[in-house]
């Protein structure tokens, strides 16, 4: 019986001793779930405040969600004109084809006096404007003849205030709505003749084309490139000559010389400085001369082939000239007359594919020109381009427009249909045969 007790008693005690681990374990358990809710007291209650929130947020877009308005009525379609206030001056050119950034576009121009207000497609404009009807001929900005010397037998170099205004209109009736005088000054005194008969006849253009400024061709040419009957004229450039002449003569536009002559790269600079324009023509320079002289502000061919050096051969090395400058200097641009006589078909081609419509310029003036020839104008200098080169309308046109424009530094100002610009147009036919002509939106000529 003794045995027994202390066995009894010993089960007692471990079972006593298991209790307490066990409570102890449990009693940890706890504590360390305690701990965790107190380091993120805001779990339960994070989520909790987010259902809480979202609830009340929909029940607040529930309450303020204003009641589905009925959608306005469409609008009438684009192409219904809207009538716009008509002013006295008001008209409209309708149904014509647009030759413009080398496209052809069915459209409607708005004329407000003399300037361009709308440009919209054929058919949008409004029906209670004056309208005239182009009957789907072409139109395309005023021609644009940055080298004029000759219309009829007459030349600029003959300085009556008569002669230049007939050579004005003559210009006119071929579609070129401006004309930049090409003079060969045998004197100082003409050129100040010049400037004089300028600034009369630009006070009054109703009868002809504008005038734009002067171009002044000469006398710093190179012997070697003219004949022997102005060869005589020929000397280089002289300070004292030329300032005088720049001093006196604002409206000059461009000068045309060779580059290769001493003190000619001094003149470019002085001009370039002035906003004139400096050309190479009549010259006998290599294409290294010619290339150089792009830094003193050369950047545009006068009459090209006329007048201008080609390859020589030195000893069995071979050398471009300015004709090989203009197509491979790619900042050059040029001009030249496609009469087709004194220019063979073949250049005319070689010129119009490699240096392309964007740099080449059509042009009525050239010293080959004999006194007693005419010079073709205007549309004229189109159509040979289109019949003897190959040329597209769109090209020949951009050639007579947006180039010359470009080259003289005026493209801000004409050359192109634009709104806001001056309404100087040409109405013509598939064979470039003048119907209209409009200078500051007045009609000028009409066949």
């Amino acid at each position: 019986m003794a045995t027994k007790e202390p066995a009894k008693k010993k089960a007692a005690a471990k079972a006593a001793a298991e209790e307490v681990v066990t409570t102890t374990a449990e009693e940890a358990t706890v504590q360390a779930t305690s701990a965790t809710k107190e380091k993120n007291p805001s779990k339960k209650k994070t989520s909790a405040s987010k259902g809480n929130s979202s609830k009340a947020e929909k029940a607040k877009k529930a309450e303020t969600k204003a009641p589905k308005k009925e959608l306005p009525p469409r609008k009438p379609p684009y192409n219904k004109p809207v009538f716009r206030e008509l002013t006295p001056n008001m008209n409209a050119i309708t149904n014509v084809l647009m030759i413009r950034d080398g496209r052809i576009t069915p459209t409607d121009l708005i004329l407000d006096g003399d300037t361009i207000i709308d440009i919209m497609p054929k058919g949008k404009a409004e029906s209670n404007i004056p309208n005239y009807n182009g009957h789907g001929l072409y139109l395309s900005h005023g021609f644009v003849d940055l080298h004029a010397r000759a219309s009829s037998h007459k030349r600029f170099e003959n300085c009556t205030e008569d002669v230049w205004r007939a050579i004005a209109e003559e210009h006119l009736k071929h579609g070129t709505t401006e004309v930049l005088p090409g003079l060969i000054p045998f004197s100082k005194e003409d050129i100040k003749t010049s400037q004089a008969l300028l600034e009369t006849c630009q006070k009054d253009t109703a009868g002809g084309a504008r005038l734009l400024g002067l171009d002044i061709e000469g006398p710093y040419f190179s012997s070697a490139q003219l004949g022997s009957s102005l060869a005589s004229l020929c000397k280089d450039p002289d300070p004292k000559d030329y300032l005088e002449i720049l001093n006196e003569c604002p409206g000059i536009l461009r000068w045309s010389l060779a580059p290769e002559l001493p003190g000619a790269l001094e003149l470019a600079r002085e001009l370039k400085r002035r906003k004139i324009m400096p050309c190479i023509s009549y010259s006998n320079a290599t294409y290294d001369e010619v290339k150089k002289s792009l830094s003193a502000g050369f950047r545009h061919i006068s009459s090209l082939y006329c007048g201008c050096s080609t390859i020589t051969n030195n000893h069995g090395h071979y050398h471009g000239g300015v004709v090989e400058s203009a197509y491979v200097l790619t900042s050059l641009t040029a001009e030249l007359l496609p009469d087709g006589s004194h220019l063979p078909p073949e250049l005319l081609r070689m010129a119009y594919r490699f240096i392309g419509p964007q740099r080449l310029a059509l042009v009525s003036g050239a010293l080959e020109i004999e006194e007693n020839d005419s010079a073709p104008l205007g549309c004229e200098l189109i159509r040979r381009m289109i019949d003897i080169a190959g040329a597209s309308i769109i090209d020949a046109v951009t050639m007579m427009t947006e180039t010359p424009a470009r080259i003289l530094g005026k493209s801000r100002e004409t050359g192109f249909i634009q709104v806001g610009r001056k309404a100087d147009l040409v109405l013509f036919d598939e064979n470039i045969n003048i119907k209209r002509v409009w200078v500051d939106g007045k009609v000028r000529y009409e066949a």
